[in-house]
């Protein structure tokens, strides 16, 4: 998690003034960059003045006046904001793990711990405003039981009702965009060529961009979502093969199931026979094959 680039030290220590809290995130549709949560805060009773700021929806504003806006929050006194950057490698793995960790469970931790943040540092948050991610009721309830002191209210559009969640959303956006720009390349990957364009599957300078960037050996940039249908297609179509010489679990099962048949199947089939029979027919996992492992009969 990333606290955004103003100094907090400047701003007066928080008190029990009641506080209302903002979440919002861009990115969670890209192939390319980050998948970036934004939280924004400020008093309960200052909320009518962020309106007047002109806070709203990132995606109505221009690059330039989402800009503004951010100059805004970080010399405004009493807003505060910050963000947590969820990198492509944590999202894709998370995803194509053997256990599924999906977007919107990835979603919903992200906001928790930014809230759980916000109260570590000692704000005394009464109002929570938040755009939803799935089944808005269900994430409510969710919220509601993690945090029972704190009015908690999730909506779709939220950025676009709430101004404390649009600037949480104006956080979020101008950091992704400013975090594409400047890419952190791990050692050895080539350098971006051209335009990555604003990182959706349906931008024509991302779908360019990704067309020419990948390697028949070493796929795309890290800075890609490789478990994206877009990335998915692009790597079946442009690289080699590779084989890992590690089993496939479908096809272990598949001759265990074979097994089964040949020796009549069924939960009977456990009980008939000597127990040398039945040993001599089981077939091993892959997981103790693999390793060279072996029944220990003697202690």
């Amino acid at each position: 998690m990333e606290d955004a680039a103003k100094p907090e030290e400047g701003k007066p220590l928080p008190d029990r003034t009641p506080y209302c809290l903002g979440i919002d995130e861009a990115g969670r549709g890209a192939v390319v960059g980050d998948m970036t949560y934004g939280v924004a805060w400020c008093p309960v009773d200052k909320k009518e003045e962020v309106a007047k700021l002109g806070f709203m929806d990132s995606k109505m504003l221009t690059d330039k006046n989402r800009s503004k806006l951010l100059k805004i929050m970080d010399d405004c006194e009493f807003m505060h904001w910050a963000v947590d950057l969820l990198a492509p490698e944590l999202i894709s793995g998370s995803m194509l793990q053997r256990e599924r960790y999906n977007l919107n469970a990835i979603s919903h931790d992200s906001a928790i711990g930014l809230i759980r943040m916000v109260l570590a540092r000692g704000f005394n948050v009464t109002e929570l405003y938040v755009d939803t991610v799935g089944n808005q009721e269900y994430y409510e309830k969710k919220l509601q039981m993690l945090f029972p002191n704190i009015a908690c209210t999730v909506r779709k559009k939220a950025d676009f009702i709430y101004p404390i969640v649009s600037a949480a959303s104006i956080g979020a956006k101008v950091t992704r965009d400013r975090d594409i720009e400047k890419w952190p390349h791990p050692p050895g990957e080539l350098l971006w060529e051209g335009p990555v364009g604003s990182g959706y599957p349906g931008d024509a300078v991302t779908k360019k961009w990704l067309g020419e960037q990948v390697d028949e050996f070493w796929g795309v940039p890290s800075a890609c979502r490789f478990s994206w249908r877009p990335v998915k297609d692009i790597l079946k179509e442009n690289c080699v093969e590779v084989d890992y010489g590690v089993p496939d679990d479908d096809e272990d099962e598949e001759a265990a199931m074979e097994a089964r048949k040949s020796t009549g199947g069924g939960i009977a089939q456990f009980f008939t026979g000597s127990a040398q029979n039945r040993a001599s027919k089981r077939v091993r996992g892959s997981y103790f094959s693999d390793r060279g492992m072996t029944q220990c009969d003697d202690f």
